[in-house]
């Protein structure tokens, strides 16, 4: 692809001057590599290369990125940036970036970490609030004479006494036992290179841990009182329970803030809310690629204050968001409390 005359559209050269190193001098220029993940690559040719030609004109270079039948080992898999400047090359660079924030903020999360739940009073304390959502609120229950007010189903036991349905609950929708989980921090991944970096960063909060426990024991958690994530219980797509401990939200903050500074968040959000997920509209699947939503008004307001019992957390995990053969998630890497 030829390279434009009309003048660049730079990017703040002073913030990223420290970048310079990284830059290589030839003999008609600069060249920098970088490496883009390939799902992104659609994004950054655009129909007919549209939007590559866009993006070496208003930066002043050539932007060459990896084919598979490159095999230099130095430059295998990496997209290399060619410019009459540095500073070219750093507003190329930085656009770059900015397409790939954009396909990871438009996937979905492939990755998290987390503390697992597996005591036995926590599970059976699940198992009965499960099974009392399912037998007092879910509408999967047709069996049993029902009618319909308003956007509510008013259910008639065989002992005559009413109990509220509530819309979109139904078995589907229930985290597994084995899979109950404190999540501290969601992650978008695009490829198996992110994989190692990720790992890396995760291992690298063995410091975290070790501040925040330097002086106490193992953290127990209290797993009491139920939430959704959103302002209208009327349509919610997830329903968790509270997290109640000083020491493990200050650590999953330390944590999470790690993990947003990196890049692999996707998604600027709220500051951390430890959360334990109980429903999630996800879970039942959708062919039309958005999950319907959740009608968990009765459940917040008659089981609000459900109490599931506490913890001791010894171990926070980076997992897939995979099942292994036994139905828990695939676990990537493990720090010891």
């Amino acid at each position: 692809v030829l390279e434009n005359t009309s003048q660049p559209a730079f990017i703040d050269y002073d913030d990223h001057q420290a970048e310079d190193d990284n830059i290589e001098q030839t003999a008609s220029g600069f060249k920098f590599y970088m490496r883009v993940p390939d799902r992104c690559f659609g994004m950054i040719i655009g129909k007919k290369g549209s939007s590559l030609k866009q993006l070496q004109q208003e930066t002043g270079t050539k932007i060459k990125l990896p084919s598979s039948n490159s095999h230099s080992d130095h430059t295998h898999g990496l997209t290399c940036i060619t410019g009459s400047s540095k500073r070219n090359i750093i507003s190329a660079k930085v656009r770059i970036e900015l397409l790939v924030d954009s396909c990871r903020s438009k996937s979905l999360p492939t990755h998290f970490v987390m503390v697992p739940l597996s005591s036995k009073q926590i599970i059976d304390n699940y198992i009965q609030f499960k099974n009392m959502v399912m037998q007092d609120f879910s509408q999967s229950l047709f069996e049993r004479p029902s009618h319909k007010i308003g956007n509510d189903y008013i259910n008639v036991t065989s002992a005559g006494k009413e109990s509220r349905l509530c819309s979109g609950i139904e078995e589907s929708i229930m985290q597994v036992p084995q899979r109950l989980h404190i999540t501290i921090v969601v992650l978008r991944l695009l490829d198996e290179a992110e994989e190692d970096s990720v790992k890396r960063i995760f291992e690298s909060c063995a410091d975290i841990t070790k501040k925040h426990l330097k002086s106490s024991k193992q953290p127990t958690v209290r797993i009491k009182g139920l939430e959704i994530m959103g302002d209208d219980p009327s349509a919610a797509n997830v329903l968790y329970a509270e997290i109640h401990d000083k020491i493990m939200q200050n650590l999953g903050e330390d944590i999470a803030d790690r993990f947003t500074t990196s890049g692999f968040t996707g998604k600027d959000g709220p500051r951390l809310k430890l959360h334990a997920t109980l429903m999630n509209s996800r879970y039942r699947g959708s062919t039309t690629g958005k999950a319907k939503p959740l009608d968990v008004r009765n459940i917040v307001q008659e089981m609000g204050d459900f109490d599931f019992g506490s913890e001791h957390v010894n171990a926070i995990q980076l997992c897939k968001m995979q099942k292994n053969v036994d139905g828990h998630y695939i676990t990537i890497s493990s720090l010891p409390l």
